[in-house]
């Protein structure tokens, strides 16, 4: 299966999946017909690759890279235009049905081009030993986005429809200001074929930093925000981690040289 359009479906479900959860999963695939679900996967597929396509070639054209046509093209199938212009023809189109296989699919293919980043950055070449630079671009890489989108919240949050704790937003916004998607960051770098360079192991490196720690700062805003946050909760992941870590660096990194 061709990596572009993995990153596609990838990109798709970040945009859709949100809504398909939130349609429930009353029609669940256990027990449906093999059939309807089959057809049900063609007609999307045909309408993801149809409409990546058709948007890629545009955007190349304007001088973008593909991958931003590949996400614009989830944007554009989800609800920010299809589900708002029609929303019942998007309800039908993608099923509640088919949504755990497509979270499947698409997590498969993110898995996959982690892989290939993996394989085609040059992370010992140019790194080397020293981490100070990774470890210093990582920390201004959380730390600046984190601190503006806390600060410029309450701008945004006084505009929201639904009313929701202000400290509780600022967090959750300056989180979200603050991860990298490593995938789509990575794929960029190799369309413009700079995946071999010093710059391109910098960032992957650092951006890979501010993603782990991202999501466990982001876990426990959540239970901060809820009142559940207890050292109990983050201690044993916390320790997982750095026992993780220490496996990969210092066991399996020396057989896999």
């Amino acid at each position: 299966m061709p990596s572009h359009f993995l990153v596609a479906l990838g990109a798709w479900m970040l945009v859709i999946a949100p809504c398909l959860a939130a349609a429930g999963t009353s029609d669940s695939a256990v027990g449906a017909s093999a059939e309807e679900i089959t057809l049900r996967l063609l007609y999307q597929l045909i309408a993801i690759l149809v409409t990546t396509r058709l948007v890629t070639w545009v955007v190349r054209r304007l001088g973008q890279t593909d991958v931003s046509g590949e996400i614009l093209a989830g944007l554009l199938l989800g609800p920010s235009l299809l589900g708002a212009v029609f929303p019942g023809f998007m309800h039908q189109l993608f099923h509640p049905s088919t949504g755990a296989i497509f979270t499947g699919l698409a997590q498969v293919g993110l898995i996959f081009l982690m892989f290939q980043i993996g394989l085609e950055f040059e992370f010992t070449r140019h790194l080397g030993a020293d981490r100070r630079p990774v470890l210093a671009i990582s920390f201004l890489g959380i730390a600046v986005p984190f601190a503006t989108g806390y600060v410029s919240a309450p701008w945004f949050h006084a505009r929201l429809a639904e009313t929701v704790p202000l400290f509780g937003f600022q967090l959750f916004f300056a989180v979200a200001m603050s991860i990298t998607a490593i995938p789509i960051l990575g794929r960029i770098f190799m369309e413009l074929g700079l995946s071999h360079t010093r710059t391109a192991a910098l960032t992957i490196g650092a951006a890979a930093v501010d993603d782990v720690s991202g999501w466990l700062i982001l876990g426990a805003i959540s239970l901060l925000v809820k009142g559940a946050f207890s050292w109990g909760w983050a201690l044993p992941r916390v320790t997982g981690l750095a026992a993780y870590l220490a496996l990969v660096f210092f066991v399996l990194r020396k057989s896999l040289k």
